[in-house]
């Protein structure tokens, strides 16, 4: 009937326009040397759902990421005084390996841009940018990070017993591991 197909088609469209959900569980660094855009960045993102820290420079960044170990992802603008958004994330890698990062800028795309291409791994995110356009790459990187991170713990489960082995995956996943089922040792 073509009102229940007219209807499914608003849905798919409110579900495609929707604004990307954070995660009062999910904490976000927002590094930015302009106050208006870091005002900006902070507010949008906690009004997505996000908990959110912020910093004007790097040095107070990486204090924070000294002191708050559940950062989950940093958002640093590419030109900040002093320490520049790729030394914050040069040093802030030493201490947290695998932290996802989102770069920021307000220049042509060349101040991350390798030979006409970004650098592998790298997220950039040019100004101005909206709310849903922030809180949207973020969830995507989160996402992302938190399928493929490379600090995840990996768990070879071997059980004959098909119930128990899913069992075991389900709560192995639950804790962060990457859960890896066998039947037998072979």
């Amino acid at each position: 009937d073509s009102s229940s197909t007219l209807l499914a088609v608003e849905r798919e469209s409110e579900i495609a326009n929707a604004e990307p959900v954070g995660d009062t569980h999910e904490t976000i660094l927002v590094v930015e040397d302009d106050d208006d855009v870091r005002i900006y960045s902070t507010e949008s993102l906690r009004e997505l759902g996000f908990n959110v820290l912020e910093a004007s420079d790097a040095k107070t960044a990486l204090r924070i990421l000294d002191h708050h170990p559940e950062i989950n992802l940093l958002f640093t603008d590419v030109g900040l005084p002093g320490l520049n958004g790729r030394e914050l994330v040069e040093a802030a890698r030493r201490v947290r390996p695998g932290i996802p990062v989102l770069f920021t800028t307000g220049y042509a795309r060349n101040a991350i841009v390798h030979q006409g291409r970004l650098a592998p791994g790298v997220n950039l995110l040019t100004k101005p940018f909206g709310r849903v356009e922030l809180g949207g790459r973020i969830r995507e990187i989160l996402d992302m990070s938190e399928n493929l991170s490379p600090g995840r713990y990996r768990a070879l489960i071997v059980e004959d017993e098909p119930l128990i082995r899913m069992y075991l995956a389900d709560v192995l996943q639950e804790w962060g591991f990457d859960a890896v089922q066998a039947i037998n040792a072979r």
